[in-house]
């Protein structure tokens, strides 16, 4: 987004000149010397482009011999070769001020302005060129197609403002005065740079006192030893003169001083060390010296030793209590969940630059000052009490004459002019000056991930309460209907989301920089379509968008706002009357964005999808998709080319049925003949209802891919017919008949290498027919492993192996092309194939849910039982991961349960099945909350409350009978008709019964969270009575609970699902840097995953969770490298970027705070 450009602007130092965030020293002997990939790029504005790859640093790695010949994972050439070559630019500005970039050659001129965005220096500056030496230079200019003669300097020229661009730079300056209305970086704590600098002063002071002490100990040795010298000097002159008894008086003299200056070496040794330093004698050696020792001695040293374990015991303690001053032991709370925000104000007042900056009522300008230049007029009430009347031109901005009662656009007496804001403001109030240096220093000093925008939409149920700031950008935006870009669109221009999807994915892709390019643009115009989509949606639900069919009834309203079409997801019109109505509609929709997911995987040259997003908001689903060229002016049927829209006619395009004969090699989809209603025969690879359809612009668009895998056998009934397998499955069932080839092939070699071994043993058994039956026996248990084969065996062995290798290659070739399924059987569709090749398609689908009931849930209930599964995020994922829809949670349920029973013991299988039911009841309570949400009359404040109350109303209260409808308020969420709709929608779809009984065991914190995610509720942080609810706390007329006062709920927000872009790139190189870490090649992995940082933040940026989990493996590599301080340094930032991504708690979140503890451990 435009704004968001204030907010990139703060991670300026970091990554411009690494100077926000020093990279950390290194271990006096490191394994890895690795700089942060990341530091040395500059990070760019998600608006147009992504951060420039990184450069990998070179590691210093001593490999051992044995290194070399170990067997690596296979790298291409293309994995190995870097992303781009990285270089500086020397940027200078009007005032001779030079910028120095981190830049690569794929990156365009646009990008260079991005970088220069979120320099300090630079922040308020919009509207300039640049020019390498006399040749302005284009935004798209790539810095590969400049000549080879460019000395890699830039210079930048002031450029003339138009309406638009000066409209820019006005709220581009307000965002820089207003940045904490916008930053959402409230709950960083020990992942702050604030922490980690206080870490690394602590470190250093700790290092500084002790080689202060070691210094001192030093010197203290040095004067005894000086002392000894001059003692034995004195001894050895009173024995030459013949003093026996002074001699005598000398050496103990000469003791005492040795024993005295070892107890101060000893004392000051034990100053300067905080750990237990193991003796370097054997135990044997300790036990002879104590018991030369005296019984004194031994005494004395046994206190010494008891002294260093008290101090081993009061530093841990200290350490403890240093720990628990930012760790609290006691029982964490929700209303501790964020960070104190009660300093904000003040804060933000100490901040304040100027009293107001809004846009005159002198607007627009009279046309005779118009031609002269004027754009449009400004007020800025200064901090010194002064208002100042500016006229932004096409030159700059300048103090004009006006008064509030008197237009007088010419300047003032004293001329104040400058190019921009800043520069104006500058000039005439020293107040701004001051608070503006102070505001740009506060806020660039933070680390730049806790400020750099998330383009992808959060989940979230808790929002701290914070102040309303006042904000012009933000009114404008929401009460005048501006654009997020700033008005940077031309008035009247509709983007076209279709074209920009469709030209992109013909960009080339041949070569890894082009791949590069492609998925950052792919990310990017995905990431602002659905940014649209929620926009459109919202706008709609509120009621502000018209209908283009207003005639029909409001379940069949269709929209188009922003060039984005919009629909309702129910059943309007009755297609899906038999498979659900509703219900059916929303798995049809489901289906849907699975499929284009799937079709955009397979990446088939020609053949194009929409772009499609599904938002939930205030109860009602709809989709959101980019319009094809041509489609709304389409009335009739003769415009499919490919399938069929009602079942009456059926095509099958040559051109859209070879590039569709791609897909289904993909996908595992065979061809088959279909009958359509009015007798017409065809051959299709998709299902009947898959629609291909040929724009106006020429492209073929492939429309609702709600059936690209077959249909669950297990689900048969007719309101099932939607059920479809996922996509996972498929891979595991091909995945497991391969393996069973090779097994089998396994099989047959060792019995031709057993049958060939024991023809040698029994010709070599012949030759040794003297030897003894006994010998015999002994022979032949140990011949199998020593036995010497001949040379005819091993070339016939030989030759078995060369047979048998490429049988096996030819059988899974064959296999992957002869395992095709047929997605039309156990469908409405009539099928024209010969009856046994219908029976066998059914027969393979048929084995598939075998195969899903058989083999995959229990493999899923062991997956579950033996890991830790902490969130219903993470179980669904497990579900997902294991090819299981989530419709078999109950039978899950049921096994977990089974095994519950049988195991008693305090394992992971007793409280599965309760987060099994808390997940099913959730699902089930987003359903009766849409339901009860379109038909409830109340406020949405009002019927949120009422939900969430009737929801956690205790078991008791719920088997109240209900009373007549004169005695209860009239559209109120009564607690047993919510429960009783929960229980029906479990008995539906997962086929599990739910007791009365089991709803005291789901109502809790987690199914509260759950039920918020998943229905868009935000809550304040509070704590909660859940449980343990008196008599006079529930209304029983109501049948809810009073527990959600008026001023809990914060917001109601979209809850959106999308399909995103993700670099196959990156992941293939961080599947390779696993590879490696598995066999100990840290070096190769270290320099893998650099390679793999750089394309993921080229094409995700940096506030990614890919981005995090290649910071997490390059903690892991150093980590295991025995270089602690690098792999805390990059584990902070991964946990710093799963915070903003991925919300507070998360799963994933969790667990990188678990590495990050281990991380700190070490020090």
């Amino acid at each position: 987004f435009f704004f968001s450009s204030f907010f990139l602007s703060l991670s300026l130092s970091a990554f411009l000149m690494s100077s926000s965030e020093a990279m950390p020293p290194t271990t006096s002997e490191p394994t890895l010397q690795s700089e942060p990939a990341e530091e040395t790029v500059p990070v760019k504005k998600e608006t147009s482009s992504m951060p420039a790859a990184a450069a990998p640093s070179p590691a210093s790695v001593e490999v051992d011999a044995g290194d070399s010949d170990a067997t690596a994972a296979p790298v291409n050439d293309e994995a190995q070769e870097a992303p781009q070559e990285v270089f500086s630019v020397c940027v200078t500005n009007s005032s001779g001020m030079m910028i120095k970039l981190q830049v690569s050659r794929v990156d365009t001129v646009h990008d260079i302005k991005q970088y220069l965005f979120e320099a300090k220096e630079m922040c308020y500056v919009t509207s300039y060129s640049l020019f390498a030496g006399h040749t302005k230079l284009l935004d798209f200019t790539a810095l590969a197609d400049l000549p080879d003669t460019w000395d890699h300097n830039l210079r930048m020229v002031e450029e003339n403002y138009t309406e638009r661009t000066a409209f820019h730079h006005v709220r581009r300056f307000r965002a820089l005065l207003n940045p904490n209305d916008s930053t959402s970086s409230f709950y960083v704590d020990l992942t702050t740079s604030d922490c980690e600098k206080e870490f690394i002063q602590k470190s250093e002071a700790a290092a500084q006192a002790e080689a202060q002490v070691q210094v001192q100990a030093q010197a203290q040795a040095q004067v005894q030893a000086q002392a000894q010298a001059q003692a034995q000097a004195q001894a050895q002159a009173q024995a030459e003169n013949g003093e026996v008894g002074s001699g005598a008086t000398a050496e103990s003299a000469q003791a005492e001083t040795s024993t005295s200056a070892d107890k101060k070496k000893s004392t000051a040794s034990k100053a300067g060390k905080t750990k237990y330093q193991p003796k370097q004698k054997t135990k044997q050696q300790q036990q002879q010296q104590q018991a030369q020792l005296s019984k004194k001695a031994r005494r004395r040293l046994a206190a010494e030793e008891e002294k260093k374990r008290e101090e081993v015991v009061r530093a841990a303690f200290e350490k403890a209590r240093q720990l628990d001053a930012i760790l609290p032991t006691e029982t964490p709370l929700l209303k501790r969940f964020f960070r104190d925000n009660s300093g904000f104000e003040a804060r933000y007042a100490s901040l304040q630059c100027l009293g107001g900056l809004r846009f005159s009522g002198w607007n627009p300008p009279p046309g005779g000052r118009r031609i002269k230049g004027d754009l449009f007029y400004l007020e800025v009430d200064l901090l010194e009490g002064k208002t100042l009347f500016v006229t932004a031109y096409t030159g700059g901005f300048f103090v004009n004459a006006t008064t509030p009662q008197r237009f007088n656009p010419n300047p003032t007496d004293k001329p104040c002019h400058a190019h921009t804001l800043v520069g104006l403001l500058q000039q005439v109030s020293a107040k701004f000056t001051e608070k503006f240096q102070v505001l740009l220093a506060d806020h660039f000093d933070k680390h730049p991930f806790e400020v750099l925008p998330v383009l992808q939409p959060v989940s979230r149920w808790l929002a701290p309460v914070q102040t309303h700031t006042y904000n012009l950008n933000r009114s404008e935006e929401v009460l005048f209907a501006t654009t997020e870009a700033g008005f940077s669109d031309i008035k009247g221009h509709l983007r076209e989301w279709n074209e920009d999807f469709q030209s992109l994915s013909m960009l080339p892709h041949e070569t890894l920089p082009d791949r590069v390019t492609r998925d950052r643009n792919s990310y990017q115009v995905n990431c602002e379509f659905v940014a649209e989509a929620i926009r459109g949606v919202q706008n709609i639900v509120e009621g502000n968008v018209p209908a283009i069919n207003p005639k029909e009834p409001e379940e069949m309203h269709m929209f188009v706002y922003g060039n984005v079409f919009y629909s309702n997801v129910c059943d309007a019109r009755g297609t899906f009357k038999n498979q659900g109505g509703d219900r059916g509609a929303r798995l049809a929709v489901n289906n849907d964005l699975r499929g284009v997911h799937l079709a955009n995987q397979c990446d088939v040259e020609g053949l194009h999808t929409l772009g499609t997003v599904v938002v939930n908001y205030r109860g009602r689903r709809m989709v959101a998709q980019s319009i094809i060229p041509g489609i709304l002016h389409q009335t009739n049927a003769s415009n499919v080319l490919y399938g069929s829209i009602d079942g009456e006619d059926a095509a099958a395009d040559p051109a859209f049925h070879e590039k569709i004969a791609e897909l289904a090699d993909h996908l595992y989809l065979k061809l088959h003949k279909i009958r359509s209603k009015n007798g017409q025969v065809v051959e299709l690879y998709t299902s009947l209802d898959i629609k291909g359809v040929r724009g106006t612009d020429g492209r073929m668009y492939l429309m609702d891919l709600n059936r690209l895998t077959p249909r669950d056998p297990n689900y048969m009934s007719e309101e099932n017919s939607l059920c479809c397998l996922r996509p996972e499955l498929l891979t595991h069932y091909v995945v497991s008949r391969m393996e069973e080839l090779q097994s089998e092939y396994a099989a047959k070699t060792r019995a031709a290498h057993d049958e060939i071994v024991k023809a040698q043993l029994e010709e070599d058994a012949a030759k040794k027919k003297d030897e003894t039956k006994k010998s015999e026996e002994a022979e032949e248990q140990e011949q199998p492993t020593m036995v010497k084969l001949s040379e005819e065996r091993q070339q016939a062995l030989k030759e078995v192996t060369q047979t048998l290798h490429p049988e096996l290659q030819e059988k899974i070739t064959e296999l992957r092309q002869n395992l095709r399924f047929n997605c039309d059987v156990f469908t409405e569709t009539t099928l024209a194939d010969e009856p046994e090749v219908i029976a066998a398609d059914e027969a393979a689908v048929r084995d598939l849910g075998k195969f899903l009931v058989d083999r995959m849930i229990p493999r899923l209930v062991h997956s579950l039982t033996v890991n830790s599964v902490v969130s219903s995020d993470m179980l669904a994922d497990m579900f997902h991961e294991h090819g299981v829809n989530l419709r078999y949670m109950g039978v899950v349920t049921k096994h977990l349960e089974t095994n519950s029973k049988t195991n008693s013991e305090g394992t992971s299988s007793q409280y599965l099945p309760t987060m099994c039911l808390r997940e099913m009841a959730a699902r089930g309570a987003r359903f009766a909350f849409a339901e009860l949400c379109s038909s409830s009359t109340h406020t949405l404040d009002v019927f949120v409350r009422q939900f969430l109350n009737a929801l956690m109303c205790p078991p008791p209260h719920l088997e109240h009978k209900r009373r007549k409808r004169s005695g209860r308020r009239r559209n109120a969420v009564h607690a047993f008709d919510l429960w009783a709709m929960i229980q029906s929608h479990l008995h539906e779809h997962y086929d599990y019964e739910l007791q009365p009984n089991q709803i005291s065991v789901i109502q809790s914190l987690p199914f509260l969270r759950s039920v918020c995610l998943k229905c868009g509720i935000v809550l304040k942080p509070k704590e909660y009575k859940l449980q343990n609810l008196k008599t006079s706390e529930v209304d029983r007329a109501a049948g809810i609970a009073e527990i959600f006062k008026p001023n809990d709920l914060m917001d109601l927000i979209p809850v959106v699902k999308y399909n995103t872009t993700q670099s196959r790139d990156g992941l293939e190189m961080m599947s390779i840097a696993r590879q490696y870490m598995q066999q100990s090649m840290l070096q190769q992995s270290y320099q893998v995953l650099n390679e793999a940082l750089g394309i993921l933040s080229q094409v995700h940026g940096p506030i990614h969770q890919l981005t995090a989990q290649c910071y997490e493996l390059l903690a892991a590599v150093l980590k295991a490298a025995e270089d602690p301080l690098q792999a805390l340094f990059y584990q902070k930032k991964a946990t710093l970027i799963n915070e903003r991504v991925l919300g507070m708690d998360h799963y994933s979140l969790v667990s990188a705070y678990q590495r990050l503890a281990q991380y700190y451990s070490a020090f």
